[in-house]
């Protein structure tokens, strides 16, 4: 990261050309998931495309962001992966994606209902 920082860029440029190949990923991934529904499942699409795709754009923006605060702020590769797993975990459990609500305390169940 230093070497690109001591370049003749800006930080903010350096910071995009580093993100924006993997918006583009992002976009493939949701095109390739929406046709899957569409196609294989036959799931009816109501609403906006247009609004889906500038919220998609602000979700992959929002945690790609994350990946590259955690690269910036670890001293190695580890660091960053137990920020990652950490701070992925602590959201996963938090939307009962890890366990059902039934398990839950009854103080957090309000919360995430």
């Amino acid at each position: 990261m230093e070497n690109l920082l001591s370049m003749p860029t800006r930080p903010i440029e350096v910071m995009l050309a580093k993100i924006v190949p993997y918006i583009f990923v992002g976009y493939t991934q949701v095109a390739v998931i929406l046709a899957a529904g569409h196609f294989l499942f036959h799931v009816p699409m109501e609403g906006s495309l247009v609004l889906l795709t500038a919220v998609a754009l602000i979700f992959i923006a929002a945690n790609l962001s994350v990946g590259i605060t955690f690269s910036t702020v670890a001293q190695n590769q580890l660091q960053a992966m137990q920020m990652s797993f950490f701070f992925f975990l602590r959201r996963c459990c938090y939307r009962d994606s890890c366990s059902p609500s039934a398990a839950c305390r009854s103080g957090r169940n309000g919360l995430v209902r």
